[in-house]
């Protein structure tokens, strides 16, 4: 019963503006504890991030913990990394796979991680955020100790889902660095059927 309420929450969640963010791996569900990777707002991919919902004796769900981007929540906080390259990749072979190789680094201090990448396409634009995590003490101590000034790079090649695109120029924006791509033509096989009400999947597939 609670994982069919689960399921529907977490359908209603899809269905909200704010949005699901694609690309931090699937929402679970176990033992009344629903934990969603990432939410999107409307400014911004990947704000949110680490739900964690638990299930209620008042039939009801209670959202227990969650981080977010640019925020400090109990200790934890999420920040953008840097960004120093952007090499777009776009292979021959039809359907085309489009990925950003990105190159940027991020502050290892204060238990510096790398964290999530996330992106959503809205009209003809990837937005895409790229994260860290850090740990802050509270109270913070008046001067940094034990972490040496620098920063850790890192390059990650990220696939963006082009399939299924029109034909047209796209453009990318990571972390607030931008740039453009173009396919040239439709990325989608033509006998693709989305649906065709009252017949059969082999008449479709002879049209």
């Amino acid at each position: 019963m609670h994982c069919g309420r689960a399921l529907s929450f977490l359908w209603s969640m899809v269905l909200l503006p704010i949005g699901v963010a694609y690309g931090e791996g699937y929402p679970t569900y176990k033992d009344g504890v629903l934990t969603v990777p990432s939410v999107n707002a409307a400014d911004q991919v990947g704000k949110y991030q680490d739900l964690v919902f638990n299930y209620t004796a008042q039939d009801t769900w209670q959202l227990s913990s969650f981080k977010s981007l640019g925020t400090t929540i109990d200790g934890s906080a999420i920040a953008l990394t840097q960004i120093y390259k952007i090499d777009v990749i776009k292979t021959e072979a039809f359907p085309v796979q489009v990925f950003l190789r990105v190159s940027g680094a991020y502050d290892p201090c204060n238990d510096g991680k790398f964290g999530q990448i996330n992106q959503r396409l809205v009209s003809n634009r990837f937005d895409i955020a790229i994260t860290s995590n850090y740990t802050i003490p509270s109270p913070p101590p008046p001067v940094p100790v034990g972490c040496l000034p620098g920063m850790l790079n890192f390059i990650k090649t990220i696939p963006l889902a082009v399939y299924g695109l029109s034909a047209g120029t796209y453009s990318y924006n990571v972390n607030g660095t931008t740039g453009t791509f173009t396919l040239t033509a439709d990325n989608k096989y033509p006998g693709d059927v989305d649906g065709v009400f009252g017949l059969p999947l082999a008449a479709t597939q002879n049209r």
